[in-house]
């Protein structure tokens, strides 16, 4: 059951400030192959989460080219490795419509080439196979 907090209930006020009625705070569980037409449907991503987690939702998310806010380990990680994303922190420094802004076409499709190259299968496979050749 989710858990509608002080912080939910704030994030739904400003939600609703920003974006009037296209703002939808969406918390249904979906199917894994009906998740991605989902995030299509999507303007943003927002996830304030400090571990790292949702690696999934971050993943689909910059190859349909989506805007992306993230918090700790998650940003760490995905700017690591080169993709144009946003710290959380910077979402109330911005002007509404460089918040509004989405991604230029350049930066949407680096961010879809470095997903795919670090989800690729056979460098996947490759590096796991270092890792048992070093540590087997």
């Amino acid at each position: 059951e989710l858990v509608k907090n002080s912080n939910y209930l704030s994030l739904i006020e400003k939600g609703k400030n920003y974006f009037d009625s296209k703002f939808i705070a969406n918390t249904k569980f979906y199917d894994l192959k009906d998740y991605p037409a989902y995030m299509d449907q999507c303007d943003m991503y927002i996830c304030g989460e400090k571990r790292q987690t949702g690696l999934a939702a971050i993943y689909t998310t910059l190859m349909l080219g989506k805007k992306l806010f993230l918090d700790g380990n998650n940003y760490d990680f995905i700017k690591s490795l080169g993709c144009k994303i946003f710290q959380i922190r910077d979402i109330g420094k911005m002007p509404l419509l460089e918040f509004l802004q989405p991604l230029e076409v350049k930066e949407k499709e680096r961010n879809f080439d470095i997903i795919c190259n670090h989800l690729n299968t056979n460098k996947i496979l490759l590096e796991w196979e270092t890792f048992f050749n070093e540590n087997i």
